[in-house]
């Protein structure tokens, strides 16, 4: 899709029920901050949004006391997503109608332009905090799109080592498909050819050992040995099978014992269960109702403090405003000049009345849910002892089963026949013999053909080596040209950070995959998880920045903005403000005096106090 027909700017965010959330409607600007100190709910506006793009509600998003959570994206062409969150189950509605999961994300894509998964690490920093190196390299490569083929693999392979031998280079072109294919092909490749080498290695030490030979030659023909051995077997044959057959008997004996135990230990434990008689589930279902009806009370006493409390605030400030008037000597606040002699006593004895009127009310209402906590605790007992009645009925009634149901084994008739212990040691002895004789012969004749077949082996071990070390994941083909791939971005990146951060270098290493670094006035080198947090922030921006450019992704968030400082956070907002690449950005801070100070100097960003 070409992305001047992508249309996902967002007109409105409603996000209800959701975490501590009761109902919140934002209609985003360019840039909107949230603001709150915290457990403010920033964080959870900024998931909600991310659930909304990126599905995966969970059940603990529901606010406590709500059935469920939605989270509704409206764009600015009118059409919208909606993700809603039972307890069972979730629903995705497209522009208000009930679809799959898979044809909201099919929606989503053509709206975003770009996979789910990439469009996932614009949501956050946190994302760039938990990449792995392999995590990291696969996000580059799926962005990139990088399109190799088998010359280039030897191109990169002969550039940093010697001239490859022309066996390793037709297997190398069997091996990898014809045309262009991806750098992920040199990771399946290699592994095949791994496995491959290790597999040959194996035989290799297998022809090896089998290629030695140092005993004498048996004097027996190989026809007469096999004559020997069946004869041997034969007679074992017979004195193992009676024996058996008395082992069986052995066995028989030892279960009937048990399972005489085990019906008088069951006949037992149903004794035991007796007196247990069932209590009616009308008791449980009554305290079940009983302890609901004592909760959604509970509930309405802490609504009513909670309203009596704002009263006695409220109250409290206009005694206090009447105070300080009565010490300014009833001067108008904004104009001294002006003064008001009206005996305002009635108000204060009004007031002061209502205070002790809500505080009335305040404690009934803590007094009322200590009771309801007794009586809830009450119930609790009478369904607990329910439940563990519940349980003794069940064991009862599975005992009674069980024990009309046992079965025990019957003896047969015991064997008479008992084999001689003595001959069968020595019929064992002599097939050991006949054995080793057999294998001293079968070595000899084996020798010479593997000792060919071990120089061959290893021609195709050496080969297969060298080849596996073409495509290593550390120093191979891979490394070299992935390094090639990434200078430019390597240095994009740089060009970007050093908007934010003046002579900050961003170094792509490779080694076994790509770890990002920062070299900061020509130090150092210091990797991306190891900054300080405000640098982190500007890392993680610069990536994402990178991978809006690369995609044409046109939604940031960015949280933690609290962590850096007036000057940084200016810098930043400076260059949002100028990105024209984005449609809708949501940054998120703690609501210290400095940070608000600094975002409000911005009447371009829409500021939401939480």
């Amino acid at each position: 899709m070409c992305q001047e027909d992508i249309n996902m700017k967002i007109k409105e965010i409603i996000v209800k029920d959701f975490g501590g959330i009761e109902t919140q409607i934002i209609e985003p600007q360019k840039i909107t901050c949230l603001l709150g100190k915290n457990g403010a709910s920033k964080s959870t506006i900024l998931t909600a949004i991310k659930r909304a793009f990126i599905g995966k509600m969970e059940p603990d998003d529901i606010r406590v006391g709500a059935s469920k959570a939605h989270v509704t994206i409206v764009f600015d062409d009118g059409t919208s997503i909606e993700r809603i969150r039972g307890k069972d189950r979730s629903v995705v509605k497209v522009n208000d109608k009930t679809t799959s999961q898979e044809s909201a994300n099919e929606f989503l894509v053509g709206k975003l332009g770009v996979p789910l998964s990439i469009y996932e690490t614009m949501f956050g920093t946190d994302y760039f905090a938990e990449l792995s190196k392999k995590d990291l390299t696969a996000l580059l490569l799926s962005m990139l799109q990088v399109q190799i083929d088998y010359k280039k693999i030897i191109e990169a392979a002969e550039s940093r080592m010697d001239t490859l031998p022309e066996a390793v280079k037709e297997y190398l072109k069997k091996m990898f498909p014809t045309g262009v294919f991806g750098l992920e092909t040199i990771d399946e490749v290699a592994s095949k050819v791994a496995d491959a080498n290790r597999a040959e290695k194996k035989i290799l030490v297998t022809y090896t050992e089998k290629s030695k030979y140092e005993g004498e030659i048996p004097k027996d023909s190989k026809e007469e040995l096999e004559k020997l051995l069946s004869e041997n077997m034969q007679k074992q044959a017979e004195w193992k099978e009676i024996q058996k057959t008395l082992q069986k008997y052995q066995i028989l004996i030892q279960q009937r014992e048990q399972a005489l135990k085990k019906k008088e230990s069951i006949q037992h434990e149903l004794e035991s269960l007796s007196n247990v008689a069932e209590i009616p589930r009308e008791v449980y279902e009554q305290a079940v109702s009983d302890r609901q009806k004592f909760l959604n009370a509970s509930r309405i006493a802490n609504q009513n403090i909670a309203a009596a409390n704002a009263n006695i605030k409220f109250q409290e400030q206009i005694l206090h405003n009447i105070s300080s008037f009565e010490q300014n000597n009833h001067s108008c606040p904004i104009c001294p000049s002006v003064h008001c002699n009206a005996d305002l006593s009635a108000y204060v004895r009004q007031g002061q009345g209502l205070v002790q009127k809500n505080k009335d009310v305040v404690k009934q209402n803590k007094d009322f849910l200590v009771r309801c906590d007794e009586q809830i605790a009450k119930r609790d007992q009478i369904i607990e002892k329910y439940q563990k009645n519940q349980v003794e009925i069940t064991k009862k009634q599975a005992l009674k089963k069980q024990l009309k149901e046992f079965v025990i084994p019957q003896l047969p008739e015991k064997q008479t026949n008992v084999p001689n212990e003595e001959e069968l040691r020595l019929l064992v002895e002599q097939q050991k013999l006949i054995q080793q004789r057999m294998r001293t012969l079968e070595e000899y004749e084996t020798t010479r053909k593997y000792s060919k077949l071990c120089r061959e082996q290893q021609d195709k071990v050496d080969m297969l080596s060298l080849a596996a070390k073409t495509l290593d994941a550390k120093v191979g083909v891979k490394g070299i040209i992935l390094q090639r791939i990434l200078h430019p971005f390597e240095e994009a990146c740089t060009a970007c950070m050093q908007k934010l951060s003046r002579n900050t270098k961003i170094k792509f290493i490779y080694d076994g995959g790509v770890e990002l670094y920062c070299e900061k006035n020509g130090g150092k080198m210091v990797p991306m998880k190891k900054v300080s947090t405000g640098e982190f922030v500007f890392v993680a921006f610069t990536l994402m920045s990178l991978i809006s450019q690369i995609t044409g992704t046109r939604l940031l968030v960015l949280d933690n903005l609290d962590s850096l400082d007036n000057d940084n956070l200016k810098t930043l907002i400076d260059l949002l403000q100028n990105e024209k690449q984005y449609e809708n950005v949501f940054v998120a801070a703690v609501n210290h005096d400095d940070t608000c100070a600094t975002i409000a100097q911005y009447d371009e960003v829409e500021i939401i106090e939480l």
